[in-house]
This record gives C-alpha cells, sequence and structure tokens, in this order.
C-alpha cells in the first residue's frame, strides 16, 4: 500500500542536544518538513519517542507547560536562612538543614517528580501516534544511543507496524564501529553492532550520506547475506544562520585575533586530532606562531586523548579546545580560519569539508575515499595518520598558500538541495 506518512524519529536530538554532526543534519531535516511534504505529496511529521509510544513533537511542544520545576523557588530565601544561622547558632542551623534536606530530598522532590511523571504520562498516552499500513517510520538520528536501546517499545512498534503493512527505513551514516573496530572504542563498537544488527530485521531500506558508504554498507550486508536497497545522498554545506540572541565567548573573540587552523568534530581516535596536535607541536618547537583551535564534543572513552590534548605544553597558549559551540560561534570560527585540517581515518561523509568549502577556506584533509568523493581535488591531502607527511603538507601551505580562486570548488548542495535528493531517493520507496 502507498505511503501517506512519514514519521521522521529526531527522538535523539531531542532528549540529548550535544551539537554533534549527526545531530546537526538531524535538525536540518526536521526543519525542512514542508519541503519534504511539498516535494513528495505526503505528510511527514517529527517524531519523538516515549516509554508510552511515539508522539507528534510539535504537538509536544505547543501543549507544554510552564516550567513545572519552577513553580515554587525556595532558593533565595533558603540562602538567606542558612547564612543568618550559620552567623547565630551553629547547632541550630544544623538541626534546621538536616530538617530542610529531609524535607527537599524526602518530601518536596518525590512529590514533585510524582506529579510531572504523572502529568507528563496522562499527556503522553492522549498523544501517542497509531500507525497503520500507510506510515513510513524514517528512524534519521543515532539509533544506537541509550534513547533507543534502553526503551522497550522501540523494536516493538517496528514490529507491530511491519505487520500491520507499514514501513520501517533507517538513515545510516556510516558503519565504521563494524567496518573498522580497532579506530573506534570498545563501547560504541559493541552498542553500534548490536543496534545495526537488530534494525536489520525490521528495515525495508537504507539511506546514506555518500557512495563509497552506500557500498560499504552494501557489502557488509552481502556478507551477511542480507539484499536490501540501500540509497545514498549529499548533505548540505551551509551552515544554520546565526541568531540574534547567541553570543560568541570572549575567548573566542580573543583567539581569533591572531592566525589560527581548525579542527571540527567530535574528540575521538579516528579523527585524527593527536597527530594534527603531535604535528603542531613540532612547528611550534621549530618557531611557527599560528595556533590550533579544536571544536568538539568528548566522550568518557575518549579520555586518553583528551588528557593528551590538556597536557601539551602549548595548551590554552597555543592550542585551544571547545567542546560546545553554538551556531554563531561555529560560523565565526569557520569564517575567521586559516584553513580548516580534517585528519580522519574514516568518514561516512566528512561534514566539516563541505562546510569549510562553503566559507572557501583552505583544506588540509586526510586522503581518504570518501574525501576525494566529497571534495575532489580542492583540499591538500596527506597520508591518513602519517604525521610527517601532515608536517610538509602545512609546511607547502605555510610557504605556498592555497589560493581558493584557483582551484575548482566541487559542486556544494544548500540544505534544501540536500533535502531535494533525500526526497527524490526516497520516492523510490513511497508505492
Amino acid at each position: 500500500m502507498a505511503v501517506k506518512r512519514i514519521l521522521i524519529d529526531c527522538s535523539d536530538t531531542y532528549t540529548y542536544n550535544l551539537q554533534t554532526g549527526i545531530q546537526r543534519v538531524v535538525r536540518n531535516i526536521v526543519s525542512r518538513t514542508d519541503l519534504m511534504e511539498k516535494k513528495l505529496g505526503v505528510s511527514v511529521v517529527p517524531v519523538i519517542l516515549t516509554k508510552y509510544g511515539y508522539i507528534n513533537i510539535e504537538n509536544f511542544l505547543s501543549s507544554l507547560p510552564s516550567d513545572i520545576t519552577n513553580i515554587t523557588n525556595k532558593t533565595s530565601f533558603k540562602k538567606k536562612v542558612k547564612f543568618y544561622l550559620k552567623n547565630k547558632n551553629e547547632i541550630t542551623y544544623n538541626i534546621v538543614q538536616t530538617l530542610w534536606d529531609f524535607y527537599y530530598g524526602c518530601i518536596y522532590h518525590p512529590i514533585k517528580n510524582f506529579l510531572v511523571d504523572f502529568i507528563s504520562s496522562i499527556f503522553y498516552q492522549k498523544n501517542t501516534l497509531i500507525m497503520n499500513e500507510t506510515d513510513l517510520l524514517f528512524i534519521i538520528d543515532a539509533f544506537w544511543q541509550i534513547t533507543y536501546t534502553e526503551n522497550k517499545l522501540f523494536f516493538k512498534i517496528q514490529k507491530k507496524l511491519k505487520k500491520k503493512g507499514g514501513k520501517v527505513a533507517y538513515l545510516v551514516y556510516d558503519i565504521i564501529p563494524i567496518t573498522n573496530k580497532e579506530i573506534v572504542i570498545d563501547t560504541l563498537v559493541n552498542a553500534f553492532e548490536k543496534s545495526f544488527n537488530k534494525i536489520i530485521k525490521y528495515t525495508d531500506f537504507y539511506i546514506t550520506i555518500s557512495k563509497s558508504e552506500q557500498r560499504n554498507i552494501a557489502n557488509y550486508l552481502k556478507s551477511q547475506k542480507i539484499n536490501k536497497p540501500i540509497e545514498y545522498f549529499y548533505l548540505g554545506a551551509d551552515l544554520p544562520k546565526s541568531k540574534e540572541d547567541e553570543s560568541i565567548q570572549s575567548d573566542i573573540f580573543n583567539i581569533t585575533k591572531n592566525p589560527y587552523f581548525l579542527i571540527v568534530g567530535t574528540i575521538e581516535p579516528r579523527k585524527g586530532q593527536s597527530i594534527v596536535v603531535e604535528a603542531f607541536e613540532y612547528l611550534w618547537n621549530n618557531g611557527f606562531s599560528d595556533a590550533l583551535v579544536i571544536v568538539g564534543k568528548y566522550a568518557c572513552e575518549s579520555q586518553n586523548l583528551l588528557n593528551r590534548i590538556l597536557s601539551s605544553p602549548y595548551y590554552n597558549k597555543k592550542l585551544f579546545m571547545f567542546n560546545i559551540c553554538n551556531d554563531s560561534e561555529l560560523n565565526f570560527l569557520y569564517n575567521n580560519t586559516k584553513a580548516l585540517i580534517f585528519a580522519s581515518q574514516r568518514e561516512g561523509f566528512g561534514l566539516p569539508l563541505v562546510e569549510a568549502m562553503q566559507y572557501k577556506k583552505p583544506i588540509i584533509a586526510s586522503d581518504i575515499e570518501v574525501f576525494r568523493e566529497v571534495g575532489g581535488a580542492y583540499p591538500i591531502y596527506f597520508k591518513p595518520y602519517d604525521v610527517n607527511d601532515l608536517i610538509n603538507k602545512i609546511k607547502f601551505f605555510i610557504k605556498q598558500p592555497h589560493n581558493v580562486k584557483e582551484k575548482e570548488t566541487p559542486s556544494l548542495l544548500s540544505w534544501d538541495e540536500s533535502l531535494e535528493m533525500l526526497c527524490d531517493k526516497l520516492k523510490n520507496f513511497l508505492s
């Protein structure tokens, strides 16, 4: 039966706003559901997964009451009482403090949490979507995260939808934790592989983000004797416009007064931040003055890499790191950088690559298949994870600055064009 409604799952991005590359993609897709509806001629609804099922995120946001946790604000009063008693009578203060803690821990918070859960459950149950045979559930978020793995309904809903005759599709950004386990932290390898092998059972088709990743997924499925359609589309290059109410950290302003190179991406071993730091330490030891700015969140499992960055003798002198940047700050850093360095050993696409090209900024990138596919001859390439080659390419760039105007920029898609390409691929599966 023909699909009449596409339900776009954005649960993890809604729950954990981490500003990752995947979440930038999710936000760009969800913000263009109107465009998708016009292109596909079906209803497109962003949804989030709760313990009761899927709900329409627009209904959820429009129905939220004022912040229930701030209805009773005792903070200022509590501080005044504590200050007064502590200065008057230590014993009395300790007694009152104990009673206060008991009230908040054993009475106030449990009652508040009960009321919040009760009100939420009424709303969730009332607004839980009923899926039917004309629905396509399209999961575009990080399906291996706890948002999904700890929700028992996630696969039950897909199984039920499939029984009704509906369809399920996944946007798979890459399968690096399966094909390149040696460069991925163990916890991610285990979580991803387990989840990916589960979704195979319910998926009607996959969408990915590059031709090379389409080939990687196809090869893996073939090795498992599984035959399912896989399509790909390219991501948009335009960054969100800076918001008027978003400020830029003074530290970022101060750093950008002098020349700097930029790294954008999650801080993890496969991204190659360690060899870039090593290369720059060599250059700094030999008189190089330009700074290096690293932008990206980090996971607990990447602690060794984080320690490597923090322990550098140049940290907060010529080496700077920002774990969270808003859109205005990221725009600002791209706009003012001397060049982007992208040292990944493996990527599904490489969003910072096209973002830097959008700004017509020079790029020094590892010579991997997907970067050649997306970036063409635009970047200066170095051998993956080869520190000496990276140093030589940085020296080459310093001596003969990359003149962007003389290099042909590959055809870049806007996010609107990216969504049109995605819709063209989705059309094949709607009938």
